[in-house]
């Protein structure tokens, strides 16, 4: 029997037992809190510029046609809004700091941003910096002096990191370099015995190589140690949608 619940703290004590404080709970004799480790916005010029904006979800299909949409950023996340927002009939233009598209971007992902952009199916500005935003439309400047742009909805998709302060409380180990917590690979069991972690917080500051499409397989790893299987058979190749 399974218990599924939503997690609202987990403390621990000095005996090692786990206080989970959650909404509901059930009977179960096994239950597993998959926590969501809250993610945090870094801290950039473009990120200041827009926390006072409200944050808008990406909307539902055709939704965004024929409307002025401003995306911020230029990794996966703004590469794949920019694409979606497109394909459902919205007028995007992609807004990026650097000279060039984000080096970490999907490999399957690259070349249709990159061929939208040459189309000119979605307009990108690089090497440009958001300086505020207005009711209706988005500043911007770069070499070119300061500019609007207009815009219905913006999108601020200029990266994240896990929320490391709740780790240390749990007393997990992270790196000191790179923030990675200290994990066995083959169990995914952290340095404090009972607690495992499983998607894009193994990477700690490094969270560009952990997708949905590889992540999924931690939840296997751990499922395997908690039940004494052993190690299951290697992970399947990542590959993209439809192949």
């Amino acid at each position: 029997d399974f218990a599924v619940t939503a997690s609202l703290s987990l403390d621990a004590d000095e005996d090692s037992w786990f206080e989970i404080k959650v909404r509901q709970l059930g009977n179960a004799r096994l239950t597993i809190a998959a926590l969501d480790l809250r993610q945090l916005a870094e801290e950039t010029d473009q990120a200041r510029a827009t926390a006072s904006a409200p944050a808008a979800a990406l909307p539902r299909p055709g939704a965004a046609s024929r409307r002025n949409v401003v995306v911020i950023g230029g990794k996966n996340s703004a590469a794949e809004a920019a694409l979606d927002l497109y394909r459902n009939g919205a007028n995007v233009t992609l807004v990026h700091r650097q000279a060039q598209l984000g080096s970490t971007i999907k490999y399957w992902v690259r070349p249709d941003i990159e061929n939208r952009i040459k189309a000119g199916q979605v307009h990108a500005l690089f090497e440009t910096h958001v300086q505020r935003i207005e009711e209706g439309r988005v500043i911007v400047s770069n070499h070119k002096g300061e500019s609007s742009l207009p815009a219905d909805q913006v999108f601020a998709l200029t990266g994240y990191h896990p929320d490391f302060a709740f780790l240390e409380r749990l007393g997990i180990r992270l790196a000191t370099t790179n923030k990675k917590p200290a994990i066995d690979p083959e169990t995914l069991e952290s340095n404090i015995p009972g607690i495992y972690l499983a998607g894009v917080v193994i990477g700690g500051n490094d969270t560009s190589h952990i997708f949905i499409e590889n992540g999924r397989f931690h939840g296997r790893q751990i499922i395997a140690a908690i039940t004494g299987k052993g190690k299951l058979p290697d992970q399947e190749p990542v590959a993209p949608p439809g192949e």
